[in-house]
């Protein structure tokens, strides 16, 4: 992500590779977010005038819809040990890196992401996840609330909001998680295939938003940074 309007805090969060970057890297290549800037004039009445055609070099502009998919980090989650105590009834508190580039971009942000969710689950809300579908969306809210997957949900609010131009993507740790609770070796013996699974799921959730839901701009897979 290039904008020399961010901080280098934030350039870094986007683009610093993390644990499970090599599984991400095949899936589809990370468009870069351009700089805000105003919308080039038209010459056709506003009567007449029609939306243009996304493309993944279309400018991600002041106002426009940003649409943010992914687990726990995306999401913002913070420890039970954060001080002051997290308020988890109100998810307004959590603060992930979607609410920063949204302010930094000037935004208007959906975050769809939920704690605990696998690539799998993002998919499908019956596949395992480490505690997204059966635990954390049963007791605490997310920043919205859907049934369902939560690609299912993006396909929905894709195709009901056509001024969203830069979709993000962060999944696949809660994946490796459960690999090394599953597995007598932490998932050393099960890590190409937990890799090779999350490759798989991932061009799912790229093909189902750019077919499905009919997205054509910008779409950014994010590598995992570190949270300490």
């Amino acid at each position: 992500m290039t904008d020399s309007a961010l901080p280098p805090r934030l350039t870094r969060l986007l683009v610093t590779a993390g644990l499970f970057a090599a599984c991400m890297a095949p899936a589809a290549p990370a468009a870069t977010v351009a700089p805000a800037r105003a919308a080039r004039g038209t010459t056709a009445s506003p009567r007449h005038a029609r939306a243009p055609r996304l493309t993944p070099d279309t400018p991600v502009t002041r106002g426009s819809g940003y649409l943010a998919l992914g687990d726990s980090v995306t999401f913002g989650y913070q420890e039970p040990s954060v001080v002051p105590p997290p308020d988890y009834g109100r998810a307004s508190r959590m603060i992930g890196y979607p609410a920063l580039v949204g302010a930094a971009l000037h935004l208007k942000v959906t975050n769809l992401a939920c704690p605990g969710e696998t690539s799998a689950s993002l998919i499908n809300a019956d596949a395992p996840s480490l505690g997204c579908e059966n635990g954390y969306r049963r007791l605490y809210p997310l920043h919205v609330r859907y049934r369902g997957a939560q690609l299912a949900a993006a396909v929905a609010y894709l195709k009901a909001h056509r001024g969203v131009r830069l979709v993000s993507l962060m999944i696949g740790a809660n994946d490796g998680f459960l690999c090394q609770i599953h597995t007598s070796d932490g998932c050393v013996s099960e890590f190409a295939a937990t890799r090779a699974a999350i490759s798989r799921h991932v061009h799912r959730i790229v093909s189902t938003i750019r077919h499905q839901a009919g997205y054509t701009g910008q779409l950014v897979i994010l590598h995992y940074y570190s949270l300490n």
